[in-house]
Parts: structure tokens; C-alpha cells; sequence
């Protein structure tokens, strides 16, 4: 099964950025802006927080565990 994160469905159904499914198909690669990486790295945090890998001092107010996380 494929598994789809939701920035890259986003990143092709939206319409400012109708070309960003086609630069996946050709392998071009899409502009990374700052606040790309910024979400990236958040995401990251809450990702290892939740699955139990590194737990947050922010995020200790939620109880909520899963036993599987996206990794890549």
C-alpha cells in the first residue's frame, strides 16, 4: 500500500500548485521554501512525541500514543 502524506496531497490538488504533480512525475524538483522545513521539523516533533521515540515537554499534556508513525 501507498501512503501519502498530506502535504503531498495538497501539494497536487491544490491550484496554485497544479504543477507540482507534474514536476513529481518528471522528477524535477519543487522550490523548498523556509517554511517548509520549518513544518517539517515540527511535524517531526509531534510525530516522535506521539509514537514515543522522544517525548516533549510541550506536548506532555497529550496522552495520546500510536504504535505506528511515518519515519521517512
Amino acid at each position: 500500500m501507498i501512503t501519502l502524506s498530506y502535504s503531498t496531497i495538497a501539494n497536487c490538488l491544490q491550484p496554485h500548485n497544479s504543477h507540482a504533480w507534474l514536476c513529481k512525475q518528471m522528477g524535477v524538483k519543487t522550490p523548498d521554501y523556509g517554511y517548509f522545513q520549518e513544518g517539517k521539523d515540527c511535524h517531526r516533533i509531534v510525530q516522535d512525541h506521539v509514537s514515543g521515540i522522544a517525548e516533549h515537554e510541550l506536548l506532555k499534556h497529550i496522552p495520546i500514543k500510536f504504535d505506528v508513525v511515518e519515519t521517512v
